[in-house]
């Protein structure tokens, strides 16, 4: 990887999200742990879909995927629990995207069964053990005046999302959603702004 020589004392800020276990691209997430062993990164955001709750999708559904939902659970779990022992004094955030709202909503849909603790998405991925902060898919969350979020655009090309999210928003920040990497910078008189596509896993 490389020597950390020049990093200095700055603050050091990862962006992940859009991995949709059981849907992963291993290669590129074993990629992903290695960069962040020798990087190690003071903040970690995880910025959604992270499971892709394909059964509780309201998509039409391939039958032999739909009873893969615990696995999807156990394989996000353990991507939390991995990124603890490799950043054991890092900061870490999982702020829901659009696919773990849909428990949201299907828990919606049985509203005795809501109270339930076990149920939350917290407690499935065990986050409260491994110190992961919970930002919920409608909530708010910015980091030194960075808006950080998984996002509600996903434009055709390249760059388009970002200019979207940007011109949506007015302020600097990070979104996935849309599974490109690109970024869009904009100059008015109060300064420079960027919104950055945070591609997928």
């Amino acid at each position: 990887m490389g020597s950390r020589e020049g990093l200095g004392k700055h603050e050091r800020t990862v962006f992940i999200g859009d991995i949709h276990f059981p849907f992963q691209d291993d290669d590129c997430l074993e990629s992903w742990f290695n960069f962040v062993s020798w990087f190690r990164p003071d903040h970690v955001f995880v910025i959604g879909d992270v499971v892709d709750f394909y059964s509780l999708s309201s998509f039409s559904k391939d039958p032999k995927r739909l009873l893969s939902l615990q696995d999807e659970l156990d394989q996000a779990t353990f991507f939390f629990r991995r990124i603890r022992k490799a950043l054991p004094k890092a900061r870490i955030v999982f702020r829901e995207g659009n696919h773990e709202y849909r428990l949201t909503k299907a828990l919606w849909s049985k509203p005795e069964l809501s109270p339930l603790r076990a149920l939350d998405i917290k407690s499935l991925l065990s986050l409260d053990q491994f110190k992961v902060e919970h930002v919920p898919y409608n909530g708010r969350l910015v980091h030194r005046g960075f808006h950080i979020e998984h996002g509600d655009l996903a434009r055709k090309h390249s760059g388009y999302t970002a200019a979207g999210m940007l011109e949506k928003r007015q302020v600097s920040g990070v979104s996935g959603h849309c599974h490109r990497l690109a970024s869009h910078y904009r100059t008015d008189e109060s300064g420079v702004k960027v919104w950055l596509e945070n591609g997928c896993k």
